[in-house]
């Protein structure tokens, strides 16, 4: 049982490649809890909460798709390592601007686009490499890993964000910690197996290719549409400041535990999955979770206690947990390596579109009804959109065993009729 539970982790390249984006992930994660306190104790806007969000999402979706064509053309190890050296510098950058407060927000904002910038290379690089470190056998273990590890690295970053805030009484410190993870992040990318340099046929429709491999698999676009539109509408991640300190009547503690409560409920079901493996019904499975998602944060909306918030954020997570791993399974396994950068340049404009852009909406919504009933709203709304892509696209719901999902049949889903 136990070489089985850790049979991803018997592949060195996979060894090195999670401790790079596991240390990168609790550094951005201090990074995002970080700049959000640091923006609302400025500015006490909501308004202004929501920019964070929309000034990094307007350089990942202007250059998504170039990325996902470079990370199928160029060594993906030395794409991600760069990228990571590009968020140290923004880091640094960060940690210069919140020393002389004096400059205002703009210089703040510029940095973000600069981290945008480096997630729009980075995430189809990092996506794209993993499935070449482990064989196909060991591809659902490795996910499920890959999925506890981020989970508890979203844990622990925002706790050690938000207690650097309270201990250093500034946010000089945290950023100077996040550099320190991509620098070290960046350095270990670089020791990676050197994987075959992949070669696209120089039809001058490449670029798009993506796009039309996912349009033509509606289990591939149904599972993105529902992801994009459940987190867009039900996350609210950009409006936990304001829960943290107006709501709940804590500080950055509390802000940090706010925004880890969700990667702890992730984290025991992530366990789960590493022992009992895939879902014999995935696509029913996806489609509760996502119900199940929704339903906690619109009950998170209304309450007014701590305890009974962790909890349901905690839920959240658990909900979560499941949809990324179903979703990310169906991704890579329905795609063949040569067009897994495109792929997954698709695949991160949907997941930073609907992250991103739901801050933004967040934030607005917020600006206009209160974070609590947007909250709510959103929650509820999360729910009716798992209704609609239940009709719209069956082939999700009809999805089977991931392991019986096949990139070289042309992505054919048994039974789904794609």
């Amino acid at each position: 049982m136990a070489a089985d539970v850790l049979s991803a982790f018997r592949h060195p390249g996979y060894r090195r490649f999670t401790l790079a984006r596991t240390g990168a992930t609790v550094g951005h994660q201090i990074l995002l809890t970080v700049v959000g306190w640091e923006v609302y104790e400025r500015t006490g806007s909501a308004w202004h909460l929501g920019l964070v969000g929309l000034v990094q999402i307007v350089p990942i979706l202007g250059l998504a798709l170039w990325a996902g064509q470079l990370a199928d053309l160029v060594d993906r190890r030395r794409i991600a390592s760069f990228t990571q050296v590009i968020l140290c510098a923004a880091a640094l950058g960060l940690a210069l601007i919140s020393r002389h407060r004096e400059w205002g927000l703009v210089p703040l904002y510029a940095m973000l686009v600069l981290v945008g910038m480096a997630r729009a290379f980075q995430t189809p690089a990092l996506q794209a490499l993993m499935p070449s470190l482990v064989p196909a056998e060991d591809f659902g273990n490795a996910v499920a890993w890959r999925s506890l590890l981020f989970e508890m690295a979203s844990v622990l970053g925002p706790m050690v964000g938000g207690f650097l805030i309270a201990g250093t009484g500034g946010a000089t410190v945290p950023y100077l910690v996040n550099a320190a993870t991509a620098a070290g992040a960046a350095m270990l990318l670089l020791t990676l197996p050197t994987p075959a340099r992949l070669k696209t046929e120089a039809d001058g429709g490449r670029l798009l290719d993506g796009v039309r491999y996912v349009w033509a698999r509606k289990a591939l676009l149904g599972a993105m549409t529902l992801d994009l539109f459940a987190v867009l509408f039900g996350g609210a991640t950009a409006l936990l400041p304001i829960f943290a300190k107006d709501i709940l009547g804590g500080g950055p503690a509390t802000l940090g535990l706010l925004r880890a409560a969700p990667a702890a409920g992730a984290i025991l079901t992530s366990l789960v999955l590493i022992r009992m493996g895939t879902f014999r019904r995935s696509g029913r499975v996806l489609l509760v979770s996502v119900a199940l998602y929704g339903a906690a944060m619109a009950a998170f909306g209304l309450s007014r206690n701590l305890t009974l918030s962790l909890v349901l954020l905690a839920v959240s997570g658990m909900a979560d947990a499941v949809s990324v791993y179903i979703r990310h399974s169906v991704v890579q396994l329905l795609t063949p390596d040569r067009m897994r950068g495109r792929v997954s340049a698709v695949n991160g404009v949907f997941f930073t579109a609907s992250n991103e852009l739901g801050e933004l909406e967040s934030g607005v919504a917020a600006g206009l009804v209160g974070a609590g009933p947007s909250v709510v709203l959103g929650g509820v709304v999360t729910v009716a959109v798992v209704g609609a892509c239940t009709w719209a696209f069956p082939q999700v719901r009809r999805l089977g065993r991931l392991d019986q999902l096949s990139a070289e049949e042309g992505g054919e889903v048994p039974g789904s009729g794609i």
